[in-house]
């Protein structure tokens, strides 16, 4: 066992005291503490003593820049020379690029019927190569004095589950005992096997580019020997805004002899200690006295403060001996956007000059969408709380991948707490410092010569309530009573631009404009036209690929037919944005099998020339398309009402949203006091709005099925 174990009670109460300890922190030239400059170098032994100028052996085995990232778990192996390592943690959709297995063990340099770099992994045979051979860390080995440690490496890559994720059973390593008895027996056989780690590197589509970087060897530290360590990872790019960081320590050896022994990372509050409980057994528990291997990993991000040239990485030891066997480390610029929702990295870390994102929830590694929306105050035009968290929902179950793994969209909706019936503050969740009430006009603007909507009087509304901070992150919208007196009872509108092309970037303002509909536009309506609007923000038509409207077969919101009442799908109305798209040909319509069976699960509506009228029906097929109540054979019919038999294709609108807001997001320029947008000053060409009348010749069939 290890040697100083054996001494008085008095020093394990030392080692408490000065348990085994790691340090990091980066810096441009290292520790100010040199041999050069001894007047800055604490009097006791610690992570930036003297004693941490001493720099380990540990060697860059392998460094890989890629979009992904790196897991690494370990599992105790003493006394059994087997165990069990579950990987859960790999991102859904990742591949493995990369994996390592790196282990060590205390014993003679030669021993008969022993391989050191053997064993096998799911039943498959590995082989490793000898990466460091340390000084013994204070074992007394029954019958060869205290003999080295050795540390192996071998590419598993091949090994591995497909995707990373699942068990992976360890047999067949070195092991003088292997019935899985009490280390702390007083019996020593050697080899005495430390236990294993499991390094997966992983690349992932969506993942933020990534660089990995593993070191390994074999430095034993403390009990003799010197009591801190170093390791300089140089060559980081962190000149910039500091992005996603994070790095593991593999140390063996360790062991707790003291219930409750401390830990210190320097400069945090985050415990990492040599003291062998990070790991399980190869019996799935925890030796009384430690199980000789750690595996710590942990988040450097708020650590990094550019510019930095390198990290150091300190191990140190006091009383007991631990082996530094490897250490991993990844880092990413935080210029980069890693989710694609156009905010970088840095901003949905620590926040913009503006606003604090992290503390409403932007995750660097998750798609954030925020919207900032203010209300005139003369009629209650908001939407009630239960419709703004379906429009959460909707946007949180959206079939978009993250390099988190997850899908779905968090979008943000600040109202300043207010919500339908409920003042400012009431709700903390839509309460992100900005959306307040404006004064109560007929109508928001005016119209140009041209028919077309003229934004002067939203802007001025908009300057004097939206900070300018916001435009590189927030979309901006009013509630409104009505828009131009002109425009009749148009639901809404979108400020965005002309041609298409420009109109597919997307725009960054919209207006709900819902005065003039009974109710001022029930609940339901509100949230569909809210959502519409939006639609158009993130570059989505009213036609999918085109803007020819009332598609039967374009199942989004987007489309009036199911704008104000929801898309039809697996028996509940749905305010959501299209996720196949059905193409049909108004001059060959199939109406046994009507949509497709891509549809099914959803209903539709369509019109009807011969009676003028909209039909429903509550399933994708049959369809009886020309509306002679039966369904069979191909028939020819006008089914979204232009007068025109055309081909009409559709969009799936998640696959294809934009979040650049025309430009405007993800650009965090000084605007100045005017707070104008890239859009600000266009006019939108009219590409047909909602009004009441459209929406009431249909709305009477909302709840009907297959009736004209």
């Amino acid at each position: 066992m290890k040697l100083f174990v054996r001494v008085f009670f008095t020093v394990l109460v030392c080692a408490a005291l000065l348990a085994p300890q790691a340090a990091v922190f980066a810096q441009d030239s290292g520790p100010a503490c040199t041999d050069q400059n001894p007047a800055a170098c604490p009097q006791e032994p610690g992570p930036n003593s003297m004693d941490a100028q001493a720099s380990t052996n540990l060697k860059l085995a392998y460094s890989k820049t890629l979009k992904g990232g790196y897991v690494a778990h370990g599992v105790s192996m003493r006394n059994t020379g087997y165990g069990t390592i579950t990987v859960n943690d790999v991102p859904a959709g990742a591949k493995v690029a990369k994996a390592f297995l790196l282990w060590s063990l205390v014993g003679p340099a030669k021993m008969a019927g022993f391989y050191y770099n053997k064993g096998k992994i799911n039943g498959s045979a590995i082989t490793g190569s000898l990466v460091g051979t340390g000084s013994n860390p204070r074992w007394l080995v029954d019958g060869y004095g205290m003999p080295p440690i050795y540390a192996f490496r071998a590419d598993v890559t091949s090994r591995m589950i497909k995707g990373g994720n699942g068990t992976y059973n360890l047999t067949g390593f070195a092991s003088g005992i292997t019935d899985g008895r009490d280390p702390f027996n007083g019996i020593f056989t050697a080899p005495l096997l430390d236990g294993a780690t499991l390094i997966i590197i992983y690349s992932q589509t969506e993942g933020p580019l990534t660089t990995v970087k593993i070191y390994n060897g074999a430095t034993t530290t403390g009990g003799g020997k010197p009591q801190n360590l170093h390791l300089a990872v140089t060559g980081i790019n962190t000149g910039e805004i500091s992005g996603l960081t994070k790095s593991t320590f593999i140390v063996a050896e360790g062991q707790d002899y003291i219930d409750d022994a401390g830990g210190l990372f320097f400069d945090t509050n985050m415990g990492v200690i040599w003291d062998g409980h990070s790991v399980l057994n190869g019996l799935g528990g925890i030796w009384d006295g430690g199980n000789f291997l750690d595996v710590h990993t942990v988040d450097l991000t708020y650590l990094v403060t550019p510019p930095e040239n390198d990290f150091w990485f300190t191990v140190n030891s006091v009383q007991d001996g631990v082996t530094w066997i490897g250490q991993v480390v990844s880092y990413a610029s935080g210029n980069q956007d890693s989710d694609g929702d156009k905010l970088k990295d840095a901003w949905e870390l620590f926040g913009t000059s503006g606003d604090y994102l992290p503390g409403y929830g932007a995750d660097p590694l998750h798609k954030d969408l925020f919207v900032e929306a203010d209300y005139m105050t003369g009629h209650d035009h908001l939407i009630a709380y239960d419709y703004l968290r379906d429009i959460v929902n909707v946007f949180a179950d959206a079939p978009i991948n993250n390099p988190d793994g997850t899908t779905g969209i968090n979008i943000h909706i600040d109202t300043g707490g207010a919500a339908y019936g409920q003042p400012a503050g009431t709700y903390a969740e839509f309460n992100l410092g900005g959306g307040n009430g404006v004064t109560e006009d007929t109508y928001l603007g005016t119209t140009n010569a041209y028919g077309e909507y003229d934004w002067t009087d939203f802007q001025a509304i908009k300057d004097d309530n939206f900070s300018y901070y916001r435009q590189g992150v927030f979309h901006y919208m009013i509630f409104a009573h009505n828009l131009a007196s002109s425009m009749g009872g148009t639901s809404g509108i979108s400020r965005n631009g002309w041609p298409d092309s420009t109109f597919a970037k997307g725009a960054t303002d919209f207006i709900v404009s819902m005065g003039s509909w009974p109710s001022m536009g029930y609940q339901d309506e509100r949230e569909g036209t809210f959502t519409h609007e939006l639609g158009h923000n993130l570059g989505l038509r009213h036609g999918g690929n085109d803007h020819t409207n009332w598609k039967p077969n374009y199942l989004s919101v987007m489309n009036y037919y199911y704008q104000t009442w929801g898309v039809y799908r697996d028996g509940l109305w749905q305010y959501d944005y299209s996720r196949i798209a059905p193409s049909l040909n108004e001059s060959s319509l199939n109406e046994t099998t009507g949509l497709g069976a891509i549809a099914a699960g959803y209903g539709l509506r369509w019109y009807c020339p011969s009676l003028d009228d909209d039909w429903f029906s509550s399933v994708y097929a049959p369809v009886d398309w020309n509306c002679d109540r039966s369904t069979g054979g191909t028939v020819r019919a006008d089914i979204n009402g232009d007068g025109r038999f055309t081909a009409l294709n559709t969009q799936n609108n998640w696959a294809s949203i934009t979040f650049a807001g025309g430009g405007g997001i993800g650009t965090l320029a000084d605007y100045g006091t005017t707070g104008l947008s890239m859009n600000a000053l266009m006019l939108t060409k009219p590409t047909g709005c909602l009004t009441y009348e459209d929406a009431a010749e249909f709305a009477e069939h909302r709840f009907f099925t297959d009736e004209p």
